[in-house]
């Protein structure tokens, strides 16, 4: 009693080790599962930024290619020959306003901020924006460098200082044969699509973003702005030096996806990029923070729940002991108790029981039998008692039919070794053989003092048979586990060895049958998964059956294969074991994993895809399809209608009215329920006024897809271009000069009416039929040879071209040849009466030169007649004015004391007169000089010219309190001495006319325009009123008095005449008493 006692009672200690082993588990578990949450979580979200930078670098890399595209129209035959058409003589108003108004198409129908022609000095010619002046220096630089590579290039983003924003431009040089001629730069506003397209985000995030930025010198530059920070846009930089930050590692070369900073310092998880084609990179990124939000959460409800778990089991655990401890002992004297009655039950159960029992003493005598017993040995219980157990169960081998000498130390010896199953068959004291199935047990006292034994067996009769048959099944089932087409192996649980493996195990695994038989499944299951392969131990330990389990395994060889196992738990000769089937699913696995990917695939294109997708069901009352049902839908189809959350919902929820509004796109519906055919067709919603294309299939009867986009604007495009080309055809068909298109076979493809009267035929007999069917020498002549010329190199020409008609008449054309997709475009002109005119000009000409040599004559020698009659002039008039003024000094200095003051004064005035006349002639000689001086052009600076000009002038000055502006003014190409005496005269004046000014202000500057350099002086004088500013370059023209300002009134008209002589202008503006500016202007010749 007091043994039972101590093996009844519970060690306070075994549940403090319960305790720590099952929280072992318990944190275990958790722990495993936050590591694998935690991996499946960064996998997914590194392969959502991959996908979302896949996406939006190929939306970039279009949106680059459709704008050059755009771009690219400027290289078309016509619009490439108006450009250069233009370019060459933009006196064609007709033309600058065509080419504007394609100009402004770009700007509303594309969405360009500007489009400009620029000639191939990249000087402005057409603007569809008039407040555009001047260039930014980032376009000259962008043009320079199309026409290094001769084709349209797309820029980098920079910001435009004219426009004070930042652009994109799409350059596209614009040739002529081979010689430059323009280029049209299209300007586009980043902001207005691109830089949403790379700030947009397909999912909801509080902190993912991406950004383009580039390398700028030794700084990162941020191209667009970025989420966090307003107004970053070509402003934020962060040094090459902070490797720590993802997009400097991003420029240093790095790809992608890693864990580094952003620009906040934050830790972040980013895909590095770059994009093709440009020095552009870009970061899909998203903070770390954000990322594992979810899983941090869920780990702080794990930890609390783990907590209380662990709370409840250590109270629960206590509760139990205590109440077990209290309970034990009233347990204990129940069960003593309860034991006896279980005598008595046991007793009465042997009695009744379908197993025979003999109990015996230790002397092997026999004690006691039940009623079973005593029906098997034949002997009744009796007469037994007492006898040895020998007489009373004699037991002999079925095997070889020996009888068992001692029957308690067989069976003892049996039990010991473990063949009690062997096969015994006890004779009766009828002698009869009944095989049997035996037990042997010990009897022992409570306190466990050994008594006797007790045997227990049955009649084996029928299971004798039955084992007959069973080996037979099993010699059949043996053939069948051999030669399954399944690898399969039969494993004991107790040990986990392999049994045996029919011939496909041996075959896949590549082991023979010694290697595998006996070795654990540990050893030749071979795994590659250790997780995966402990939870199948640990499901084979609990005997489940395991369906389907997919895992990981190598050959022998090494390879790595994909199987799927299913187990059964059998009982064999009292031993568990299991019958595990294994299926080689590799091929199979890699056919799904392809599928899975392309279906994933599939997905990523179904939700990005630009056009609207629609899955649908119909919907019938009366057997007619009246409605349908949106089953799924992507994105795009709520962007391009506008209409929400139409999954589940019939079409006429939303548009109630379609069948009235819409009939022709209903009766199509319903015709297309009919036949099922697939269809592609474009159509006009009137129920929501847009123009959508169609295309529609049906896999299975009364399902059906929808795809459609939006083509409105294509739409009003097509009809704007069909205009368009109407108009031009027009143009064509009506024009004066002759339009035609031969093709490559040297047939008629096109021909106005002009074109057909110059040949002299109709044109309606023309098209279609080739040149040598009307003019049979046709090929014989040199108008052809430049034709062929064109033709087969693809260059344009110009050339006139003597032509004979078949009829004996002759002409003269000038045509003007362009390659074009047909063949070749000619646009014709009957100059033959050009011809015969210029042929009579050329004879008027050369009568005219002998008439201009004959001339030249009479002028040199009346040139030398008149510089003689100058000198005469300056001679005859300066003696008697010497004479005067010495007469006059005599009196003055030898007589001065005996002439009243009023003949002094007159004698003052003769002087004063005479000295005034003299520099009158000196004046008039200089200006009749001037249109005669032969001109010495060369180039030099104007800088130097004014100064030289300038210092005896500011020599001569006293006092004089002025103020000098001088800008630097450019070189030009003239006759040095002239133009000095240009700027000396101007000068003089601008002093001259200030001298009551103080300060007097003096500019001087330059203004270069594209044709001429304009120089101008402006003062703050005496200026002028502009009614009189005709007079101002007259020669003796003066609008103040000589009293007020000294001088003769030839300087200015000196001016004129030198700048005249170099082909420029001469003008003056001015207001009275606030000064004068005056200006010329040379012609730009270097």
């Amino acid at each position: 009693m007091k043994t039972k006692e101590r093996k009844n009672l519970i060690n306070r200690w075994h549940l403090v080790v319960l305790v720590g082993i099952l929280a072992f588990l318990i944190v275990g578990s958790c722990y495993i599962y936050y590591q694998t949450e935690l991996k499946n979580i960064r996998n997914e979200k590194y392969e959502e930024l991959k996908a979302i930078a896949d996406l939006k670098i190929s939306q970039i890399l279009q949106w680059r290619v459709d704008r050059i595209q755009d771009a690219n129209s400027a290289q078309s035959v016509f619009f490439g020959k108006a450009i250069t058409e233009y370019a060459l003589d933009n006196s064609d108003k007709i033309l600058e306003k065509n080419l504007l108004l394609r100009l402004l198409q770009y700007e509303k129908q594309y969405k360009y901020e500007d489009a400009f022609l620029l000639d191939k000095n990249m000087k402005m010619l057409l603007t569809a924006d008039y407040e555009l002046t001047n260039l930014d220096k980032n376009t000259l630089q962008n043009c320079i460098q199309a026409a290094e590579i001769r084709k349209t290039i797309c820029s980098d983003i920079y910001y435009n200082s004219e426009r004070k924003k930042a652009l994109i431009e799409i350059v596209t040089p614009v040739y002529k044969n081979t010689d430059l001629v323009a280029f049209m730069v299209l300007q586009n506003n980043p902001e207005s699509f691109l830089f949403p397209l790379v700030q947009s985000w397909p999912t909801p995030s509080k902190t993912a973003e991406t950004v383009l930025i580039k390398r700028d010198g030794d700084d990162l530059l941020f191209i667009n702005d970025v989420r966090h920070v307003k107004n970053t846009a070509l402003r934020l930089r962060i040094p090459l030096t902070t490797t720590k930050i993802a997009g400097v590692q991003a420029i240093l070369g790095k790809r992608g996806v890693s864990e580094s900073e952003d620009y906040r310092g934050i830790k972040v998880i980013a895909d590095l990029r770059s994009i093709p084609g440009t020095n552009w990179f870009m970061i899909t990124k998203m903070d770390k923070s954000e990322l594992f939000k979810d899983l941090n959460t869920m780990t702080s409800m794990m930890i609390l729940f783990l907590v209380i778990i662990l709370l409840l089991l250590a109270a629960g655990l206590t509760m139990i002991f205590r109440f077990r401890q209290h309970n034990i002992y009233s347990e204990l004297n129940k069960a003593e108790s309860e034991l006896r009655q279980t005598e008595k039950e046991l007793q009465a159960t042997l009695l009744n029981i379908g197993d025979a029992v003999i109990s015996s003493s230790l002397e092997n005598k026999i004690q006691s039998m039940n009623p079973m017993a005593e029906k098997l040995t034949g002997w009744e219980e009796k007469e037994a008692i007492g006898k040895p157990i020998n007489e009373v169960f004699h037991l002999i081998n079925g095997e070889n039919r020996l009888s068992v000498e001692n029957v308690i130390d067989e069976l003892l010896n049996r039990k010991k070794s473990g063949n009690l199953s062997d096969q015994l068959v006890m004779v009766s004291n009828r002698n009869e053989e009944i095989p049997v199935s035996l037990s042997i047990a010990s009897l022992s006292d409570f306190d466990r003092e050994h008594k006797g034994y007790m045997i227990v067996f049955r009649d084996e009769t029928d299971e004798y048979e039955a084992e007959l048959k069973l080996k037979y099944s099993e010699e059949m089932l043996s053939n069948l586990f051999q030669l399954g087409p399944f690898p399969t192996a039969l494993v004991r649980l107790s040990d986990q060895k392999i049994m045996d493996v029919n011939l496909s195990y041996t075959e896949l695994y590549g082991f023979s049958k010694d290697e595998i038989i006996g070795k654990s499944i540990l050893e030749i299951g071979r795994w590659n998964d250790p997780l995966k392969q402990s939870e199948f131990l640990d499901r084979l330990q609990n005997q489940e059956n395991i369906d389907n389990l997919e895992f990981d395994f190598r050959l022998k060889s090494g390879e790595l294969r994909k199987g799927m196992i299913t187990t059964r738990k059998i009982d064999f000769h009292h031993e568990k074991y299991v019958v595990g089937r294994i299926q080689d699913i590799t091929d199979q696995w890699l056919a799904e994993s392809a599928l899975k990917d392309r279906e994933e695939q599939y997905r990523s294109l179904f939700e990005s895809m630009l056009n609207g997708y629609a899955y649908c069901h119909a919907i019938y009352e009366d057997g007619i399809p009246v409605d349908f049902e949106f089953l799924k839908v992507n994105k795009a189809l709520e962007t391009l209608t506008g209409i929400k959350d139409v999954e589940g919902h019939k079409i006429s929820e939303f548009l109630p009215t379609l069948r009235e509004s819409d009939p022709e796109l209903f009766d199509f519906y319903k015709a297309f329920i009919a036949n099922n055919e697939p269809a592609r067709f474009e159509y006009f919603m009137n129920s929501m006024g847009q123009w959508f294309v169609f295309t529609v299939y049906s896999h299975r009867k009364d399902y059906f897809v929808v795809i459609f986009d939006v083509i409105t604007e294509r739409k009003k495009t097509e009809q704007a271009l069909i205009e368009s080309e109407n108009r031009f055809r027009s143009t064509l068909d009506n024009m004066m000069e002759g339009c035609q298109i031969i093709d490559f076979d040297w047939k008629y493809f096109y021909m106005n009416t002009a074109a057909a009267n110059f040949g002299k035929l109709r044109k309606g007999e023309m098209i279609g039929k080739k040149v040598t069917d009307f003019y049979p020498d046709f090929e014989s002549t040199d108008m052809f040879k430049a034709l062929k010329k064109c033709m087969n190199e693809r260059i344009s020409l110009r050339q006139e071209f003597y032509f004979k008609h078949p009829d004996g008449s002759d002409a003269w054309f000038d045509f003007s040849i362009q390659p074009v997709p047909e063949g070749i475009f000619i646009l014709s002109l009957d100059v033959s009466e050009r011809r015969l005119a210029q042929e009579e000009l050329r004879l008027m000409n050369k009568e005219l030169d002998n008439r201009v040599k004959e001339r030249t004559i009479q002028l040199e020698s009346a040139n030398q007649e008149l510089e003689s009659f100058s000198y005469s002039v300056s001679h005859d008039l300066r003696a008697p004015l010497r004479h005067i003024a010495g007469y006059s000094q005599i009196l003055t200095n030898d007589f001065k004391a005996d002439l009243p003051e009023k003949a002094q004064n007159y004698l003052s005035t003769i002087v004063q007169v005479v000295k005034t006349m003299s520099t009158l002639i000196d004046d008039l000689l200089q200006f009749s000089r001037t249109g005669r001086t032969e001109l010495k052009k060369l180039v030099f600076s104007m800088d130097q010219l004014l100064n030289e000009a300038m210092t005896p002038i500011i020599q001569a000055l006293e006092d004089r309190n002025i103020e000098w502006d001088i800008q630097s003014l450019p070189k030009i190409n003239g006759d040095y001495n002239l133009l000095k005496q240009v700027w000396s005269n101007l000068l003089s004046n601008a002093v001259k006319y200030s001298r009551d000014r103080s300060p007097a202000k003096i500019r001087i500057g330059c203004i270069k325009k594209q044709d001429e350099n304009v120089f101008f002086i402006a003062d703050n004088g005496v200026g002028f009123e502009m009614k009189y500013a005709d007079k101002l370059f007259g020669v003796f023209q003066r609008l103040h008095s000589v009293e007020q300002f000294e001088g003769t009134g030839i300087g200015l008209a000196n001016v004129r005449r030198i700048i005249a002589r170099h082909g420029g202008r001469t003008w003056a503006d001015s207001k009275l008493n606030e000064g004068a500016t005056f200006y010329f202007s040379l012609p730009r010749e270097i």
